[in-house]
């Protein structure tokens, strides 16, 4: 686990100055999710302290939520979030590879947020294969993550997106500021959105569309397979 997680302090930083577009993404996010009798099961990969899940309870009547994040001390953070929230939920500290392989249940939605981008391209494509596997007929993939612009190169990308938080993020320390750059660096491996609409199709999804584009256009949602509207 790098520095930039370790200090969770810098990650709420991060979320509560609205840096990486949580509130866009909830606000799109709104608009596509289903209305169910029965509520949503959930299930939340890399879901840290669920800032995007917690902005879009109050639209919607949630069965279960399972959330899987490598990291106890957001898990910590979040199951006091959850505290007298009246929804059933279960939190799970572990590889979210490792928790797709082994799960058994079925889901309404699954998010993925900021975390696919981690992955080397292999386990990218597994990981879209393995959340199929786990969704119900109807149910989608919700991922917001960062992404590529059409030809550019990950050293392009690094260069742009340093840039932007060394001129923009100025509500983090330089401590903060050192431990994101080294996140960044060492950890940011995105893709651009069309590799991803290859690997939807290939893995079965039949529905598969970028619904937003943040104010910096590396944050992007997109939804793989159709939900009953």
């Amino acid at each position: 686990m790098d520095d930039f997680f370790q200090q969770w302090r810098t990650y709420r930083t991060v979320v509560q100055q609205g840096y990486m577009e949580h509130e866009g993404i909830a606000h799109c996010l709104s608009g596509s999710l289903p209305q169910c009798s029965r509520g949503l099961d959930i299930l939340d990969l890399g879901c840290g302290d669920a800032e995007v899940f917690f902005k879009l309870l109050p639209l919607m009547t949630v069965r279960c939520y399972q959330g899987v994040d490598g990291s106890a001390d957001a898990l910590t953070i979040l199951d006091e979030r959850f505290q007298d929230r009246g929804v059933d939920y279960q939190l799970y500290c572990q590889d979210m590879l490792a928790f797709l392989q082994s799960a058994g249940d079925q889901f309404d939605v699954i998010l993925a947020g900021y975390c696919i981008h981690h992955l080397p391209p292999d386990l990218k494509k597994q990981c879209l294969h393995l959340a199929a596997k786990h969704l119900r007929e109807q149910g989608a993939l919700f991922i917001y993550d960062i992404f590529l612009q059409p030809g550019e190169t990950r050293q392009q990308y690094l260069d742009n997106y340093l840039a932007r938080v060394h001129s923009q993020w100025q509500a983090l320390s330089g401590v903060d500021l050192t431990a994101v750059d080294a996140h960044i660096i060492n950890c940011d491996f995105p893709e651009e959105v069309d590799t991803f609409r290859q690997w939807s199709e290939d893995v079965g999804f039949g529905h598969f569309a970028c619904t937003w584009e943040g104010v910096w256009h590396s944050h992007k949602l997109l939804q793989l397979g159709q939900l009953l509207r």
